[in-house]
């Protein structure tokens, strides 16, 4: 499999690294704007591959795929444009800004036959593999209600991190909140409502003030979804707050789980008469080896010690898109599946410029590409 990466700064770089070092990948292409990024991607990583300056660069290469790591409102232009040129897509999130964008990205990759997948990285957090297994055993009971919360200031990371978000609502980056409750259960979110505030400090305002959110004061964004098959979900995207980091929460009828991403200790409260703190440390402190997971068995010997970022994620997600283009399966992080994780938080910001008017949230249904999916 050949890849080529597009947009080398941040997380990127970590994914044109972990492509580079699996054994199923080729070679690895490098796209960039900016040579001197391009230059030092290509020092750090060590791979010596193509380099270049455009995405339509990189689409005239020999490549089969390639990864979309660009700012987030040009994602789903990006990734539709790969795919129309027969690529494979592996993209950063959000997977698009709009309801439009989703259907278009979803259209197009029916149209195409290719495959796409969104680099979502709470999906392999600790917290949420406890909580599939734990969901798929039975232990949660009937789903009652679910947390999500991401909170982050862009403005603390430099000017390259505040242009990258450009003043963008945060519910319009919301898949770091949603995805937990959605791939462990099952469940989307049918109607939410939302309100929000603005920022208590204006730190410095990002260069790049998209023209349809130059005006936008709110930072801290407050959404409460109907679930399908019953149940409620409130997700926290806060931008201005003396708060980093990522929770998810799982309350069932019979069992609940809380978790934290920068943390190894998890409490988990299990059929609803005791509380039991679960370390969970020996899932993720090395992954590749560890014995106590099924999933360390699928990484390559060679991601032992990299790709550690966000959790640990990243090299799963790394290896989950080579895998699923190198045996034509599903990856599980799908097209169908990412515009799922977004959808709510498109139409919660559209909910709060409507004073938190109840509406409701497109459903994209079930894949259709009819692929397997990928095993875990």
């Amino acid at each position: 499999m050949k890849i080529g990466i597009c947009g080398v700064r941040g997380l990127g770089s970590d994914f044109l690294n972990l492509c580079g070092l699996h054994p199923d990948v080729e070679s690895v292409a490098i796209a960039d704007l900016d040579a001197r990024v391009r230059a030092k991607a290509r020092e750090k990583t060590g791979v010596s591959q193509d380099y270049y300056e455009t995405l339509e660069e990189l689409l005239d290469a020999d490549v089969d795929a390639v990864g979309i790591f660009t700012p987030p409102w040009t994602h789903a232009e990006l990734a539709i444009q790969a795919l129309e040129a027969g690529k494979h897509v592996l993209s950063a999130c959000p997977a698009g800004l709009t309801l439009d964008e989703l259907v278009a990205l979803v259209d197009t990759v029916q149209t195409t036959g290719k495959i796409y997948m969104i680099a979502e990285t709470s999906y392999y957090y600790r917290g949420a593999i406890y909580a599939r297994q734990a969901w798929n055993e039975g232990r949660f009971g009937d789903f009652v209600y679910g947390e999500g919360e991401y909170y982050y200031r862009p403005h603390a990371y430099g000017f390259w991190m505040r242009d990258y978000y450009g003043n963008m609502p945060p519910m319009l980056y919301p898949t770091h909140s949603t995805t937990m409750v959605i791939s462990v259960t099952g469940k989307r979110y049918e109607r939410v409502t939302c309100v929000g505030t603005p920022g208590l400090h204006r730190d410095v305002l990002p260069k790049r003030r998209r023209e349809e959110w130059k005006d936008n004061q709110i930072s801290n964004m407050t959404m409460l979804g109907h679930m399908s098959g019953g149940g409620v979900c409130r997700i926290n995207e806060m931008r201005n707050v003396g708060c980093k980091g990522e929770l998810g929460s799982i309350l069932g009828s019979h069992g609940s789980i809380r978790q934290h991403a920068d943390r190894a200790v998890w409490t988990n409260g299990l059929y609803g008469d005791s509380a039991e703190d679960i370390d969970l440390t020996a899932l993720w402190q090395d992954p590749v080896h560890h014995p106590q997971t099924a999933l360390a068995a699928k990484l390559p010997a060679s991601y032992a010690g990299h790709g550690m970022g966000h959790d640990g994620s990243h090299r799963f997600l790394a290896d989950d898109f080579v895998r699923a283009v190198t045996t034509d399966r599903r990856p599980h992080n799908h097209v169908w599946a990412a515009a799922t994780y977004c959808a709510p938080g498109i139409v919660a910001w559209e909910s709060l410029k409507q004073d938190g008017a109840w509406l409701d949230v497109p459903d994209f249904g079930d894949p259709t590409d009819g692929r397997k999916l990928l095993d875990c």
